[in-house]
């Protein structure tokens, strides 16, 4: 089986390849809580980081958007802490009254780090990594 890398994956493993410097992202819903006081409008609950990929995407993007104009080639979904966000043995990310499954939620940060990436006319040439981070249980 042959193995194939889309160009902008190529591009960051070319630079690695050559031991450049490849930018990576700051975090994306501390960003989204230090702009709070001018364009973030979300609850007091322990998941507004997710809150934001549902009510406010635009700001989501906006975050992205600063990263990849500041030169990063690489940028990280909204989307830290999801599988811990969810409990353990539920599919299911309670955001106010409506349940969400976990997996909308990481398709809509990832969609939303691409759409940042193709706004600003940088497909070649960035990559998206999607978070989950968080604590990891394990059998052990």
């Amino acid at each position: 089986m042959t193995l194939t890398t889309s160009a902008h994956y190529q591009q960051i493993m070319d630079k690695i390849g050559r031991e450049e410097c490849v930018i990576l992202d700051g975090a994306v819903a501390t960003e989204l809580q230090a702009r709070g006081a001018r364009d973030v409008r979300l609850s007091d609950s322990d998941h507004w980081g997710f809150e934001a990929l549902q009510n406010l995407p635009q700001s989501v993007i906006d975050v992205h958007k600063s990263y990849l104009e500041a030169g990063c080639d690489v940028i990280t979904t909204n989307s830290y802490g999801i599988l811990d966000a969810t409990g353990q043995g539920s599919s299911a990310l309670s955001l106010g009254s409506t349940p969400m499954h976990w997996m909308d939620l990481a398709r809509a940060s990832i969609r939303l780090a691409r759409q940042s990436i193709a706004d600003l006319g940088r497909s070649d040439e960035c990559a998206v990594a999607f978070s989950i981070g968080g604590d990891v249980v394990t059998d052990e």
